[in-house]
């Protein structure tokens, strides 16, 4: 009972193991695949931020070229019409030069034909003042005919003379200069023929020499080629010779010695092949270290991958909340900002609107007061006034009764002067007030 309780049990806790391991593989399958959707959802987001940003840069850089292409075609517009108007310009002033040339030249042949009139008009009337002095001439000529020809027989008959007087010594010196010149022709064609014989002489003589020496040169050359060849030749019989003795005496060392040869040969061989395996073996652990090595590093920039993408996520999500936190303090600042001015301006409103009332009650209050001031002024005077003239003529009547009538009359006079001049109420001048806003300017 115990044993199969105890099988009975162990086969249980068997299950619950193999159960538990079968929920921990799920469950790590599951994790594995829900990290494998989010990384793909993740990836998938970040691939469509990555292709607005890159939209975005594309639109921008469209922009900012399709702006370009039109400032381009704005400047080449100008530049059209800047190259339109210099070549309106300058048809312009190649048609006016070439006008004010036809001009000029229309005027060149106008003044040319008015001063070929004038020059044939000045040689007509000079060619018929010739004609009629030609005519007198001629008239003076036939007078005086006889008299030139008398004169003429007498120089011909002269110069005859003068001739034949002259002739004999001419031609001696004729001669004389003939022969120097021949014989200076002579010494010169001697000299000359000098000079050339001894060039001749000297071109042969060079030429004889170079001959020579080519020829010298050229025999050398033969003597050394020939030497060289010679020697080549000795050289090439002692290397067979060599060469068939070294073949002999292999082939007297092989029948000596071929099994220590072949055995020398067996160990070269052998030594090779092991050297081969090692290099194989070194070089297939290289290999296979670098393909560790290569595969942790692939794993790291996996992992490495992963956790810069979690942490551009992150980032994007800081800079999203700092840009919605910059966006809507912004916008409460701005709020803030609108109600401490609306406040403000309340409140300098509230100031100015009490500041105009204070000033115009104070500008209502400011003649008032002043009337009042005057008012007191002017009683104060009238009463003062009134009590001197009652003080005055209390006095008088006391000094009247003492003195005689002619006195009071003059004393009578006087006080009625002085009332006359005295300054009355009414005399008094008011002052004079402007409107409100200059009173209380």
């Amino acid at each position: 009972m115990f044993k199969t309780w105890h099988g009975a049990y162990v086969d249980r806790l068997q299950k619950y193991e193999e159960h538990e391991q079968y929920v921990q593989r799920v469950a790590l399958q599951m994790a594995r695949t829900w990290r494998y959707k989010a990384q793909k959802a993740r990836g998938e987001r970040l691939l469509q931020y990555h292709q607005q940003l890159e939209m975005k840069k594309y639109f921008e850089r469209w922009r900012y070229n399709y702006e370009r292409n039109l400032e381009r075609e704005h400047q080449l517009k100008k530049l059209v019409d800047r190259k339109n108007w210099q070549l309106m310009g300058a048809y312009m002033d190649s048609w006016k030069t070439s006008l004010l040339a036809k001009q000029a030249i229309r005027l060149y042949n106008m003044k040319l034909t008015g001063t070929v009139l004038h020059y044939w008009h000045t040689f007509t009337q000079k060619s018929k003042r010739r004609l009629e002095v030609c005519a007198a001439y001629k008239e003076a000529l036939s007078q005086r005919h006889v008299k030139s020809y008398f004169v003429y027989w007498v120089n011909m008959h002269r110069a005859q003379k003068s001739v034949e007087g002259h002739f004999h010594l001419k031609l001696q010196i004729q001669v004389l200069r003939s022969w120097r010149d021949y014989t200076r022709r002579q010494l010169h064609l001697k000299r000359l023929g000098a000079i050339m014989t001894c060039k001749v002489n000297k071109r042969m003589v060079s030429d004889v020499w170079m001959s020579m020496k080519c020829q010298f040169d050229y025999y050398n050359s033969l003597t050394e080629t020939a030497e060289k060849i010679a020697e080549q030749k000795d050289i090439e019989c002692v290397h067979s010779a060599l060469h068939v003795w070294r073949e002999r005496l292999n082939r007297v060392i092989a029948r000596r010695c071929y099994h220590l040869l072949l055995a020398r040969r067996g160990v070269r061989k052998w030594r090779q092949f092991v050297a081969r395996k090692k290099m194989e073996r070194k070089i297939d652990e290289e290999k296979m270290n670098k393909a560790v090595n290569h595969h942790n590093r692939k794993i790291c920039s996996i992992a490495m991958e992963a956790w810069l993408d979690e942490m551009k996520v992150v980032h994007h999500i800081q800079y999203r909340k700092k840009k919605l936190l910059n966006k809507f303090g912004s916008l409460w600042k701005y709020r803030v900002d609108l109600i401490y001015t609306a406040k403000c301006v309340e409140s300098e409103n509230l100031m100015k609107s009490a500041w105009r009332r204070w000033r115009v009650e104070y500008a209502k209050t400011m003649p008032l007061t002043k009337i009042d001031n005057f008012e007191t002024k002017h009683l104060k005077s009238t009463v003062f006034y009134a009590w001197k003239d009652w003080y005055l003529r209390k006095k008088r009547s006391k000094i009247a009764m003492k003195r005689s009538p002619s006195l009071n009359h003059l004393q009578m006079s006087r006080s009625s002067s002085s009332e006359s001049f005295s300054a009355r109420p009414s005399q008094i001048p008011m002052p004079v007030y402007r409107d409100n806003n200059q009173g209380n300017s």
